[in-house]
């Protein structure tokens, strides 16, 4: 019978297992638990199974944490406590292992729940007050609503990616806040009472006419009451019927009198309510100014949008239409349907109907090279139809796990980013260069970007900065010290216009020259979040931006912010290669691949059921590995409802480098 282990059920997260010490004796892996030895070579171990060795024992289903922030206030300065409750998949494969281990393991040898949650509070609690202050706790765009949303796993998956874990799912969140309780009872309240003065005034409405009609009633049998006894026709039948007939006729005319009467109110009760509706009009008009000052711009159409009663909202519509049409948009009526006919464009282009024209006009993809695990693994361009194509080379050295792949102009050699240095693989002989960093030891992370100039080779690495090996003497050289901070995000660097290096340091883009790496940067201007993503080409630098921002930045101008809008991160941006015009395929954690104009427009998009991060494009198609990392997804240029193979590799893709049949080549 497997022990059940009451620790992990009730409070814990991992432990370490050390053979032949009082301490955690047990041989037999707990149930609902695994293990992951700590010699090499590595294994894992299942409920049930013997340990044989020192070994980390982590608990196997998802677990919940409890996150609490408290006195947060949010815009209108109300406070409160906010709690999340967050689902967390514990690690599954060895890497993940090693990296939960290196990161939440420390003298200790116990991990509870409560650690992991403090160290994720502490993580969240800037941006979670942040938020606070910038929202209302509720409403269509509230601190609540946000945080339900992709927002908190968008910020949760890196850091958590780094420790082995990964975020299934929020569970709960909930603030409490006795001013918030007692605002939503006054605006119950309020609306309660508004509504019994509203079907109050009904009733007085429909009293008033009814009491209206029967006073006219009583008028008239007065009248025609007294117009017969003046007559003197009662006493003969003949004077009796001709006082019929003008009883007829009485009756008649007050039959058109309330005819009559009947308009006059109906015309009154049009013109009541069309000055009920421009009041209504004008309020939603103050609202969605007021709704603008807190969330940015949403257009009043959009307020009345909002409004529960249809028939008031299309009266609205309507009446605002007619108050802002002008003899101009009358005459540009005709345009719309040019809209339209363009609209039913892209979308026949979005549907994977026919290829666009100009994928004729990219250059072929000679062979992918792939950053995985410990290895590199090269896919040729005529085997993307082979899910089995890719084939990894280890590096002669450890350069641990690797973190970039790219290709130097000839494309024979290529060039890895890892956390131990940077290796140079020389495809002519397969042999191998490593350059170790100024500073020796594991990093936490390997270089994101390693580029080879005339004059050595440089890499971007967010805790060493930018690190230069000159060709005399490969001693690595940190350059640029003063703008160019260790410890700071540095990432990019790839050739651009110009024949300057181009790379993002923070949320600030700069350059130098490639033929002269120690000459002074130019810095482009900072924009409004950090830079996540960087492509170049010939002729302009593509930015992408933590908040889904691209921008396009050229020598000697400021950033440009284009049209194309992400909800989270960029991840990758690839430029494609060939044709006249500037064209763009871009990974940002979306079920798609977008690719884009030089204006940040939509061309066309390739499906996918899994959000796609890093990305490339050739003629034979377009490229693009899942969040899992695991697959490489290729889709032709003629089918884009869905990839057409799925390559597989081993462990999680980092990066993709393309080496092209020309000299266009792309590196992510």
């Amino acid at each position: 019978m497997v022990p059940k282990a009451d620790w992990f059920e009730r409070e814990g997260l991992a432990a370490i297992h050390r053979r032949g010490t009082l301490r955690h004796r047990e041989e037999v892996v707990p149930e609902n638990v695994k293990a992951f030895s700590l010699s090499e070579p590595a294994r894992r171990y299942e409920s049930g199974e013997l340990l044989a060795e020192t070994a980390m024992l982590v608990s196997s289903g998802p677990v919940s944490l409890s996150l609490d922030f408290v006195d947060l206030r949010d815009t209108h300065g109300t406070p409160g406590d906010l709690h999340l409750e967050l689902q967390i998949d514990t690690p599954n494969t060895l890497t993940a292992a090693k990296l939960f281990q290196s990161e939440l393991f420390s003298s200790d040898d116990e991990l509870p729940r409560s650690k992991l949650a403090d160290k994720l509070a502490d993580l969240l609690r800037l941006d979670v007050a942040r938020l606070a202050r910038s929202k209302p706790w509720d409403g269509v765009a509230g601190v609540l609503e946000v945080l339900r949303s992709d927002a908190l796993v968008d910020r949760l998956e890196e850091p958590l990616f780094e420790m082995g874990l990964e975020l299934k799912r929020v569970v709960m969140v909930r603030v409490e806040s006795e001013a918030l309780l007692e605002a939503r009872t006054r605006e119950f309240e309020m609306t309660t009472e508004a509504e019994r003065i509203r079907q109050r005034i009904d009733f007085i409405e429909l009293w008033k006419r009814a009491e209206l009609g029967e006073a006219l009633a009583r008028h008239e049998v007065e009248r025609v009451s007294a117009h017969l006894r003046r007559q003197g026709v009662l006493r003969d039948r003949d004077a009796a019927r001709l006082d019929q007939e003008r009883a007829s006729e009485a009756l008649a005319e007050e039959s058109r009198e309330r005819a009559k009467l009947r308009r006059i109110l109906e015309r009154e009760r049009i013109e009541t309510r069309a000055a009920v509706d421009e009041a209504n009009l004008e309020h939603e008009i103050a609202r969605a100014k007021k709704l603008e000052a807190t969330f940015g711009d949403i257009g009043i159409p959009a307020s009345i949008a909002g409004l529960d009663d249809v028939a008031a909202r299309e009266r609205l519509l309507r009446l605002l239409i007619q108050r802002e049409m002008t003899p101009e948009q009358i005459e540009a009526e005709s345009s719309i349907q040019v809209i339209r006919d363009l609209e039913r464009q892209v979308e026949s282009l979005r549907s994977g109907s026919d290829a666009p024209r100009w994928s004729h006009e990219l250059s072929s993809m000679d062979s992918i090279w792939l950053a995985a695990g410990l290895a590199i693994y090269r896919v040729p361009g005529t085997g993307l139809d082979d899910a089995s194509a890719a084939r990894p080379v280890l590096p002669s050295q450890d350069l641990g796990y690797l973190r970039s792949v790219s290709t130097c102009s000839t494309g024979k050699d290529v060039l890895v980013g890892g956390q131990n240095g940077v290796g140079v693989y020389h495809s002519a002989d397969s042999s191998w260069t490593t350059l170790d960093y100024e500073k020796p030891g594991l990093s936490r992370r390997g270089a994101n970007s390693v580029f080879s100039a005339a004059r050595g080779v440089l890499a971007s690495h967010s805790e060493h900065g930018l690190t230069w090996w000159p060709n005399d003497g490969l001693r690595p050289v940190g350059l640029h010290r003063g703008v160019v901070r260790p410890g700071r995000s540095t990432r990019g660097l790839q050739m651009g216009p110009g024949g300057r290096l181009y790379f993002a340091h923070g949320n600030t883009v700069m350059s130098i020259d490639g033929s002269d790496p120690e000459s002074a940067p130019i810095i482009y201007g900072e924009l409004d979040a950090s830079v996540t993503a960087l492509g170049c080409d010939a002729h302009s630098v593509m930015v992408g931006t933590r908040e889904g921002a691209l921008f396009c930045v050229r020598p000697n101008e400021r950033p440009r912010r284009l049209d194309y809008r992400a909800p989270g991160p960029v991840f990758s941006i690839a430029p494609v290669a060939g044709g006249d015009q500037p064209r763009w395929a871009i990974g940002a954690r979306l079920p798609a691949v977008h690719i884009v104009d030089g204006d940040g427009r939509s061309l066309c998009e390739f499906r996918s059921r899994y959000p796609i991060r890093w990305v490339g494009a050739g003629r034979e198609g377009v490229l693009g590995v899942d969040r899992f990392g695991l697959n490489l997804l290729v889709w032709r240029w003629d089918q884009t409802s869905a990839p057409v193979v799925r390559i597989r590799v081993p462990d999680q893709i980092q990066s993709i480098a393309i080496v092209r049949r020309r000299e266009e080549r792309t590196e992510r």
